[in-house]
């Protein structure tokens, strides 16, 4: 869902001008994610509205980064100044709506580390290094991805079976890729405006 989130709230409260490239690309992989994710019914639930609302922060987050390089060139700054905030304002929430232990941490600890270290610590830092190239309409875009290679990895690792449809979802998904990287190569009027220009 931030995948559309991103331009809507560039054009809508940012005023910037989203090419048409881009909503082409936002549209394909709309599609591609929901028929990645479909099952056997389409029944909303309540942790589909906690999905929503953290795909709405996403997607400000990703803006607000660009937001930043505007202002000053810092992204090691931001990005640690990201997780300090992010520790203090949660740390509280531990001791409400959980009961931590040493014990039970020692059992985790693996899987915190990997959490900590590896799915925030550097996947985040590399996204703030990475959004100093790209527009954040094309890198969330690009983040769709990671559906995608959640998808293949469970199916390699985990042998999760992965339906037709659903690898046409992946087929759509990388095609949205695709369309947001080479249009503006083969068309000069989306290369000048890539991403958006204000």
């Amino acid at each position: 869902m931030y995948v559309p989130f991103v331009p809507i709230i560039s054009r809508l409260f940012l005023k910037k001008k989203i090419h048409w490239s881009i909503w082409l690309s936002v549209s394909i992989c709309l599609v591609g994610s929901y028929y990645l994710t479909i099952g056997n019914s389409f029944e909303a639930q309540f942790a589909d509205l906690l999905v929503i609302v953290c795909a709405l922060f996403f997607a400000i987050h990703c803006i607000l980064i660009d937001e930043y390089f505007e202002i000053i060139n810092a992204p090691f700054t931001l990005a640690t100044s990201q997780f300090l905030l992010c520790f203090f304002y949660s740390l509280p929430f531990i001791f409400i709506f959980e009961n931590p232990t040493i014990v039970g941490i020692s059992k985790e600890i693996f899987e915190l580390l990997y959490v900590g270290v590896m799915s925030s610590g550097i996947a985040y830092t590399l996204q703030v290094f990475g959004q100093r190239y790209v527009k954040p309409s094309t890198a969330a875009i690009t983040f769709s991805l990671e559906g995608v290679f959640g998808s293949l990895a469970a199916w390699i690792i985990l042998s999760q079976y992965l339906t037709n449809i659903q690898i046409f979802g992946c087929f759509l998904i990388l095609i949205g890729v695709l369309v947001a990287q080479l249009l503006p190569i083969i068309n000069k009027e989306a290369a000048l405006n890539r991403f958006y220009s204000d």
